[in-house]
């Protein structure tokens, strides 16, 4: 009997015992339980999170592909005005050479004018005299007229 009494309170110790063991398990099981739900709440949160870190991405590639584009319009441009600023450039000291060629051709034109009116004056002059000259003769046909008709 005192064998099976004792044995009783070892078994009521271990029950005890195992009573603490099942109290802290079940603390152990709720912490971790409040665990799990902080972790699937931080799971949630982060996957929320990252969808709308996917919703910017995407947005900001798109913005990308847009700025792509806009840049090959631009450097498009930027070539195409190039082009127009080397036609304008060529027109330019075409017209410069042009207008080289007619200064020399308004300088050539310029003397030959003045040559011109040099000989001009020359022929004037020349003309006067002549002119003088025909006076002189035309006074001596006269007074030979006279003088024939007198004869005659």
């Amino acid at each position: 009997l005192d064998k099976i009494t004792a044995d009783s309170e070892t078994l009521k110790t271990v029950v005890k015992n195992l009573e603490l063991e099942k109290g802290q398990l079940k603390y152990l099981l709720t912490d971790e339980i409040v665990k799990m739900k902080q972790l699937q709440q931080n799971d949630d949160e982060n996957k929320s999170i990252n969808a709308s870190l996917e919703t910017r991405l995407d947005k900001i590639t798109a913005d990308c592909e847009k700025l792509k584009i806009a840049l090959e319009k631009v450097e498009l441009e930027k070539c195409n005005l190039n082009d127009i600023l080397k036609d304008k450039d060529n027109k330019l000291k075409q017209l410069e050479q042009n207008n080289h060629e007619k200064e020399m051709t308004n300088s050539s034109l310029e003397k030959a004018l003045s040559d011109n009116l040099k000989g001009s004056k020359a022929i004037k002059q020349r003309l006067k005299e002549t002119q003088v000259m025909n006076i002189q003769l035309v006074k001596k046909l006269c007074k030979l007229k006279e003088e024939f008709s007198e004869i005659a």
